[in-house]
């Protein structure tokens, strides 16, 4: 039996990006920004291409340099925020964020935040690779979010290297995968972006932060385990539930909607993958810890706005 993974291609936008038009057009494809332009003389342009609930996006700006600001006024106008991935392919980017500078080269990537104000300012030829990620996608995954975002994830070597040349020729190849192999593909990215960033960011980790690593490995080798809860992850690491929710508090959640957004996200995933469709999805649910459907059920909708079921079969139509 042959398998084409080139049944159904994902459709692929290309949109021209015009001096006059800049500031509307990046608003339009990213969030808003204060925009300033110098020595544009050549239109640049844009690759679109869905990956799931994944929006991978090409700029090319061969000529002139491009300075764009997320300013808190603008901050505070959004309705939805995300986190962007950002995979330098060529050029050189000044990164501005919260007040510390950082120089992206080839093949570094960035992890930025639309909730939080930067700037960035492009060299006169400029490539990348911006993959627009809702943020429970990155919250359930990365342990430490808050302190790696908009810090500098070498692309030279080990594991960002890794994760770079895969967002590359994903986005490549992107135009020839079928849509199950995007969703499918989209998963592995975020998990190789979450390897990477705590190994490669160029931010020390103090022991707090690297006993919070620890705590999230432990968490997600037992989240098949219904009774894992705040007081065991606890009582396993001899520290009080108290401090536990401390640490977890500096990344704006709790260690029990740290457990139950991971054992959705896992649930989600499997939801999505053909290899999982003999499950029902009650014993998807039972697999990753929920003793109990109508309340897998109930936060599964509120935090992806529909139920299991219509994902499932979302999937099929």
């Amino acid at each position: 039996m042959i398998f084409d993974s080139q049944q159904q291609p994902l459709p692929r936008r290309r949109i021209v990006m015009r001096k006059e038009h800049l500031a509307e057009q990046i608003a339009a494809l990213f969030t808003e920004f204060e925009v300033t332009c110098r020595d544009w003389q050549q239109d640049g342009e844009v690759l679109i291409t869905s990956l799931g609930d994944l929006e991978l996006l090409r700029t090319r700006f061969p000529q002139g340099e491009v300075l764009v600001h997320r300013t808190q006024r603008l901050i505070d106008h959004s309705q939805r925020h995300f986190y962007y991935v950002c995979c330098l392919i060529s050029g050189y980017a000044d990164l501005d964020y919260q007040g510390a500078q950082t120089v992206l080269q080839a093949n570094d990537i960035a992890l930025l935040d639309s909730a939080q104000e930067y700037a960035m300012a492009s060299s006169r030829v400029f490539d990348a690779i911006w993959i627009a990620t809702p943020r429970h996608r990155l919250e359930g995954r990365i342990a430490n979010l808050a302190r790696i975002v908009g810090a500098r994830i070498v692309g030279q070597s080990g594991s960002g290297r890794l994760a770079s040349v895969f967002i590359q020729e994903l986005e490549q190849q992107a135009p020839a995968l079928s849509e199950e192999s995007g969703m499918r593909l989209a998963n592995a990215l975020l998990d190789l972006i979450a390897g990477a960033a705590p190994i490669t960011a160029e931010r020390a980790l103090s022991r707090s932060d690297q006993l919070l690593r620890r705590i999230h490995d432990y968490i997600e080798e037992r989240l098949t385990d219904c009774a894992l809860s705040p007081q065991t992850v606890a009582a396993a690491h001899a520290i009080s539930v108290r401090y536990l929710n401390r640490l977890f508090a500096r990344e704006q959640t709790s260690t029990a909607k740290w457990i139950l957004a991971r054992r959705l996200e896992r649930s989600r995933r499997q939801l999505e993958q053909a290899e999982f469709d003999h499950q029902t999805i009650g014993t998807i649910a039972m697999n990753n810890g929920f003793n109990d459907i109508s309340t897998f059920n109930r936060a599964f909708k509120a935090r992806y706005a529909l139920t299991p079921r219509s994902l499932r079969n979302k999937r099929h139509d």
